[in-house]
């Protein structure tokens, strides 16, 4: 049987010499001679299966040492073994990717949205589809009170968001969702404008993520909304405290009223923080029907 350098080895395998050499080290691959004066290596063309299965495992992410160990069995069992290890790893990865996908697609629509605008400080009435929501208890007392305090109480609030990220991490959630949180204010509240937080809101627009954990579904209505472009006002007073009176009053004066809960559905956060206090878009909103009393 004609032999083949290992240069010529390589080219019809696409691959380096130095692979094979290394192939020859772990003892996955040794040539079928080695010339005891040069040391050149020499093969046949009949080892060439071995390389394609060498670089099929590698293409599942097997690394050479696991390839060498299950090899070494001379057991197809422990082979399959490895390749269903693999195919665990593989799918594991398809969700972690799965989800690193969609939180780049959240971030890029949601910087275009704060990038142009919707008008800002003005009351809109929507046709919004359905939604979904991601629900945590406001576990600090002093985050759940928006008030016209000067500013909002932004230690309060970041030490409830990430109490609500403990509890996603403890129901198994990925962090990965955590992001542009806001809140859930109950319809009773708003109305009397007693401004007080009932829960934290993760929003998921997808709906196979929504439904893998449990989000709960935002109907699908006509909802009177509000977009603002800061949590602080020109004034130093709480931007929501004012928009949330603004919202409420305009529902009233047009012959509205709320007939769900209130959102606060942050749609960017800035990565910068300006004066101490978090520069973003969010949008206030209700679920509205026309007054049925006057």
């Amino acid at each position: 049987m004609k032999e083949l350098n290992i240069g010529e080895m390589a080219k019809l395998n696409c691959l380096s010499t130095k692979s094979l050499r290394i192939y020859h080290d772990m003892g996955l691959l040794p040539p079928k001679r080695v010339d005891p004066q040069t040391g050149y290596r020499f093969y046949e063309a009949t080892q060439c299966f071995i390389i394609d299965q060498i670089q099929q495992l590698q293409a599942m992410g097997a690394s050479l040492s696991e390839i060498k160990e299950a090899s070494a069995c001379k057991d197809s069992k422990t082979l399959v073994d490895l390749v269903r290890q693999r195919r665990d790893a593989i799918d594991e990865e398809i969700a972690r990717l799965r989800l690193a996908r969609h939180s780049a697609n959240e971030f890029i629509h949601n910087y275009e949205t704060y990038a142009c605008p919707p008008p800002t400080n003005v009351v809109l009435f929507e046709r919004l589809p359905v939604r979904y929501a991601l629900q945590f208890p406001v576990e600090h007392d002093d985050a759940a009170p928006v008030s016209n305090e000067s500013g909002p109480n932004l230690e309060a609030w970041e030490i409830a968001l990430h109490l609500a990220k403990r509890r996603m991490v403890d129901q198994g959630i990925p962090t990965e969702l955590f992001h542009n949180v806001g809140w859930r204010m109950h319809k009773d509240n708003f109305c009397n404008k007693n401004f007080q937080l009932d829960s934290i809101v993760v929003m998921v627009r997808t709906q196979g993520l929504a439904q893998e954990y449990g989000a709960t579904e935002l109907p699908a209505g006509d909802w009177a909304t509000l977009y603002t472009c800061s949590y602080l006002g020109d004034d130093g007073a709480n931007s929501e405290y004012g928009s949330l009176q603004y919202l409420a009053a305009s529902i009233d004066k047009l012959g509205f009223e709320a007939c769900g809960d209130c959102i606060n559905e942050v749609v960017f956060n800035a990565p910068t923080l300006h004066n101490g206090w978090r520069d973003a878009l969010f949008k206030l909103q209700v679920p509205v029907c026309t007054k049925t009393h006057v």
